[in-house]
């Protein structure tokens, strides 16, 4: 019989030194640190990430960058944190937000954190790049992520599984992979692979390929502006993709998607289970010449989902879009507008694209049918 006893006695001692373990808090300043400082004190910081990357930050640490600091170099981390002490990448002094910005090139990569717990991520910007700040979750059992008052900008070219369309960029390769099997995109905020109880509220994201792209369980998204995404043929739409228990309310998608070869829309939808989208406004979808071009598309099914109180105002394409069978969705995905027209499609992509009227379509879920038949 084999002798589990010398684990077991690991595997406790390892959470009690986590239990145990004395919070550090380690401080970033991009124009007055030196990297031969410590980094534990605000007049002893670091000039960069050198000493911070790979390190897993453990219950009640934190990582703080000055504000006003510029810095050009990709932030890599774990976190362990616990629900009664949190770890956190954030801000400290006064000003600006510090902005992590890169070199704007296809290869670049602002933040990357793996497989965090209980981790908030606060009060920065990332921009100039080909993916932006990253979660990435590829080992089940791990969650509890906030994303709050962040801003990303300019992260663009990756579409699908190149570059789409970039010129410059058209033959080069994504930058490493996250960790996830899943697509590599250029995404402002993205939390990839199986994550769960994940919040983003109070951010902004514009000039990217896809604002946001966010994956897991029991998301909330809250107060996002998401605009003027206008990254020509790689610019598609924010997503949620393979995402339940979700709740998306009080966001404004302005221009969240310009030009993409297979479609552009508000927002993609792949197969959600349990979402509800409330008070949130999709407008000024522009017409780039390709597909859709309207506010919500159900890309790939959904179940159990709810839309309420959304206002659709001046999009070149129809406020919601069903691709699929509609009778196979429609039993699933109910509602009416209170305009006299309805602004549904289904069907093949290259089917019906009635487009938006001039005045607000504004859509509210019932139990009646929402798909032409």
């Amino acid at each position: 019989m084999r002798n589990h006893f010398p684990r077991r006695i690991a595997a406790l001692f390892l959470v009690t030194a986590t239990a145990l373990h004395a919070a550090t808090t380690y401080y970033v300043d991009g124009s007055g640190g030196k990297n031969s400082n410590s980094g534990t004190a605000p007049n002893a910081a670091w000039k960069d990430f050198t000493y911070i990357n790979d390190r897993i930050l453990l219950p009640g640490d934190r990582l703080l960058i000055k504000r006003g600091s510029v810095i050009n170099q990709e932030l890599r981390l774990d976190a362990r944190g616990t629900a009664e002490r949190w770890a956190e990448i954030g801000a400290y002094g006064e000003g600006a937000r510090p902005i992590i910005r890169r070199n704007h090139d296809i290869n670049d990569r602002c933040v990357l954190v793996s497989n965090p717990d209980f981790l908030r991520i606060r009060n920065l910007v990332v921009s100039h790049a080909g993916k932006g700040l990253i979660v990435s979750y590829t080992a089940p059992g791990h969650g509890n992520l906030l994303i709050e008052d962040c801003i990303a900008h300019h992260i663009e070219g990756l579409y699908r599984s190149d570059s789409s369309g970039i010129p410059e960029w058209r033959d080069f390769r994504p930058p490493p992979n996250d960790g996830v099997g899943g697509p590599q995109v250029s995404a402002g905020i993205g939390v990839m692979g199986i994550g769960r109880d994940i919040t983003l509220r109070d951010c902004e994201v514009f000039q990217n390929s896809w604002g946001f792209f966010v994956m897991g369980q029991r998301v909330l998204l809250d107060r996002v502006f998401c605009h003027d995404n206008y990254a020509f043929n790689t610019a598609p739409h924010p997503a949620l993709v393979s995402v339940s228990n979700v709740v998306l309310q009080n966001s404004v998608f302005d221009a969240p998607g310009y030009h993409a070869h297979a479609g552009t829309m508000g927002i993609m939808l792949v197969d959600p289970v349990k979402l509800a989208i409330r008070n949130c406004t999709f407008r000024n979808q522009p017409d780039s010449g390709c597909h859709d071009e309207g506010g919500i598309d159900f890309e790939a099914g959904g179940d159990g989902c709810l839309i309420e109180n959304c206002t659709f105002q001046n999009n070149a394409g129809a406020a919601i879009e069903v691709w699929k069978s509609a009778a196979r969705v429609s039993s699933r995905i109910t509602g009416r507008t209170s305009s006299a027209r309805r602004r549904f499609s289904s069907g093949a992509r290259n089917g019906l694209r009635p487009k938006s009227a001039a005045a607000p379509a504004r859509f509210t879920t019932t139990a009646a049918s929402c798909c032409p038949a």
